[in-house]
């Protein structure tokens, strides 16, 4: 019996074909990289590069400012503000803020006094981006190169104002926080030291702010502030509490001393919109 050879090379040419097929596929699978898809993304749509830390961030801002003290009805005015943010962490980072504006508010009861106050303020402190906090598991799986996030603030710094109440009914000075008569005061808050004629009295004061910045690019956001800044003195609104007294009454007008025990805190708030830029490294 014969053997039929070429069904031996046919066998034998099929199964180098099939050896090098296979090669061949291994080799593109390492070289060409996989498509991305919903479930499976690719590194590059995955993993982007993660926004800098340790960069710091310059931020100005332009919006309206409201006085809350004994003055109940609302009087809004113009201020501006820079702020300075440098991030330790995608988490948490360091605040400085200053402002500079006019706060008023008014009230035709009882009082009969529309307040006005100027002031500049500077404050530093600590940011958390509560975003990060609420998602960071799901940013682990699936980190993004810029999300909209809204950060909490608190800091502590000083106020500089002046401030002066006039009558609702013919525009006449009422009372005033700075005039010929006015003093820096020591550790007591009462004992007057110094020169008379001090035009701005400070005060310390605490912001406790919510800020939503939405990038519009790498380097550049839009943010909106909503912040509330607590002043320890009766005298931003250059009125105390119960007392309508002014110029015209009898030991009234000046509130140059200290404030009255048991009085409340004056405080103004602030809503502003803004623009961010990251310095990048």
């Amino acid at each position: 019996m014969t053997i039929s050879l070429p069904s031996v090379r046919n066998a034998t040419s099929l199964s180098l074909l099939a050896v090098c097929l296979t090669t061949c596929t291994a080799s593109l699978a390492t070289s060409v990289p996989p498509l991305a898809s919903p479930d499976h993304p690719t590194d590059t749509l995955a993993h982007p590069r993660p926004m800098e830390t340790h960069t710091l961030q310059v931020g100005v801002a332009v919006g309206v400012t409201q006085l809350f003290g004994d003055l109940s009805s609302p009087d809004l005015k113009p201020a501006v503000g820079v702020t300075l943010t440098y991030p330790i962490s995608r988490t948490f980072g360091f605040q400085l803020l200053g402002d500079l504006g006019t706060l008023g508010a008014q009230q035709q009861a009882f009082y009969n006094t529309q307040a006005q106050t100027r002031f500049t303020q500077a404050s530093i402190g600590a940011s958390v981006n509560l975003s990060e906090l609420i998602n960071r598991k799901t940013r682990q799986q699936r980190p993004e190169q810029a999300r909209n996030h809204l950060s909490v603030y608190l800091t502590y710094g000083l106020i500089f104002f002046n401030a002066t109440a006039y009558s609702l009914s013919d525009g006449s000075v009422q009372r005033l926080t700075n005039g010929p008569g006015s003093h820096r005061t020591a550790s007591d808050n009462y004992t007057a030291k110094g020169v008379a004629g001090v035009t701005q009295t400070h005060e310390v004061v605490v912001p406790l702010g919510l800020r939503y910045c939405a990038p519009l690019s790498r380097s550049l956001s839009l943010t909106v502030d909503l912040r509330y800044n607590v002043v320890h003195t009766d005298k931003l609104d250059a009125t105390f509490d119960h007392d309508n007294s002014t110029i015209k009454t009898l030991n009234g007008g000046d509130i140059f001393g200290p404030i009255p025990s048991g009085n409340s805190l004056d405080a103004w708030g602030a809503l502003s919109v803004g623009l961010a830029y990251r310095l990048q490294k």
